[in-house]
């Protein structure tokens, strides 16, 4: 069994969630993923299940034991204790992943409610 570089775990998960990112603003079939999402209210909702999900111990299920041997103790959020092991940070990985793509797309779902109201 090979250990793997602390380093390199980091770099590989933030690449991922960065993928992800890059995933939900990338265009596919002429459209944009999260021009799917209509409205601030379904904006917000996708916000909500995104974080909830990050902050679920049932993403890490499978993990749980493990992290508790780590820890030695239970574990209440799963993703925050996993940042500060492997990242050794503590930041915000939604402002820093997420906020960007999710804050244009609301300026876009405004200017598109103003644009309608110009057209009474």
């Amino acid at each position: 069994m090979v250990m793997l570089d602390k380093e390199c775990i980091a770099k590989d998960c933030l690449t991922w969630l960065r993928d992800c990112r890059v995933e939900l603003v990338n265009e596919i079939n002429g459209r944009y993923l999260i021009d799917a999402i209509d409205n601030a209210q379904e904006l917000a909702c996708a916000e909500k299940l995104i974080c909830d999900t990050m902050d679920s111990k049932d993403v890490l299920d499978g993990s749980l034991e493990w992290l508790k041997s780590v820890f030695g103790s239970e574990i209440e959020l799963p993703w925050s204790r996993i940042r500060e092991l492997i990242l050794e940070d503590d930041s915000d990985l939604w402002d820093e992943i997420f906020e960007d793509a999710f804050s244009q797309r609301m300026k876009k779902i405004i200017n598109l409610g103003f644009e309608d109201l110009a057209e009474w």
